[in-house]
């Protein structure tokens, strides 16, 4: 499962494998479901890093940590990606445009690290003079792989952790141009999504403050954020600060918020939408 805001949440995969017998080693699985902390054993941090090539070079640095008490073993890979129009992770092959795993290099690609300890993971992006000036991404994921015994019925399962560090490289004096361009509420999903497009040659990752109000009569506010890639126009959902579901009733209503992040000092875009709800 990839979470779809970088913003706010790593990349993490899970994946378990049974070792013995099926039977209870399914049930094990299902409390390991229900009862995940003994096995994220795992951190990576940062979860976003943006770098900016010197001429045709620069380097950054990972820290991915032990927090269990045993040894653990982690493998490091890269791969292409991208998001979607409503801001959802995905792989994509080697050699796109903004591919910058060929120009990636990063040691080490496998360590065994010490319990309650971090390790550094270099990144170095080494980048042709010809290539043209832009913004160039990849994902640096860190897999684990714990075996977690149930010393009482003697049964074994695998149980794999990926995480997951977005990198962009920008190359050239490049930056992002954010423009709000709409809000839309789905009723069925009762998700309250903005959409922005960005029509620079970075991508911007805003912090974003709004409230929704009614005949001048403030209805519901929240903030969050998301990651907008250049040249693109993407959503992102708006969560309410309450937990509680979003009910919008048909009628006029007005949205009014700021998107503010940094890019050689911090950015402002103000906005103000109309939503129609019928």
């Amino acid at each position: 499962m990839f979470f779809n805001q970088l913003l706010q949440n790593p990349i993490v995969h899970h994946s378990q494998q049974l070792l013995k017998n099926t039977v209870i080693a399914t049930g094990l699985m299902f409390s390991l479901a229900y009862n995940p902390h003994p096995a994220l054993a795992l951190s990576l941090s940062p979860i976003y890093l943006e770098l900016k090539a010197d001429k045709t070079q620069t380097t950054g640095i990972l820290k991915v940590s032990n927090t269990s008490d045993k040894p653990l073993r982690v493998r490091v890979s890269a791969t292409a990606f991208s998001y979607d129009e409503q801001g959802n992770f995905k792989r994509l092959e080697s050699g796109s445009k903004e591919d910058l795993t060929s120009y990636m290099r990063y040691s080490p690609k496998e360590v065994t690290i010490p319990p309650k300890s971090t390790n550094n993971i270099r990144l170095a992006a080494i980048l042709p003079p010809s290539l043209p000036d832009g913004e160039y991404r990849v994902a640096i994921f860190v897999n684990s792989l714990q075996e977690i015994n149930n010393e009482t019925t003697n049964y074994r399962v695998n149980f794999t952790t990926s995480m997951g560090s977005a990198i962009y490289v920008r190359k050239g004096n490049i930056h992002p141009n954010l423009n709000v361009d709409k809000v839309h509420f789905n009723t069925e999903k009762s998700e309250l999504r903005l959409t922005i497009s960005n029509q620079g040659q970075a991508t911007a990752r805003p912090k974003i403050t709004w409230k929704l109000t009614q005949n001048n009569k403030e209805i519901i506010k929240g903030e969050g954020g998301g990651s907008f890639l250049p040249n693109k126009t993407m959503s992102v959902i708006l969560k309410p600060n309450t937990k509680e579901k979003m009910i919008l009733n048909a009628g006029n209503y007005q949205l009014s918020g700021e998107a503010v992040w940094n890019d050689d000092g911090m950015k402002s875009l103000p906005f103000a939408l109309d939503l129609v709800i019928k």
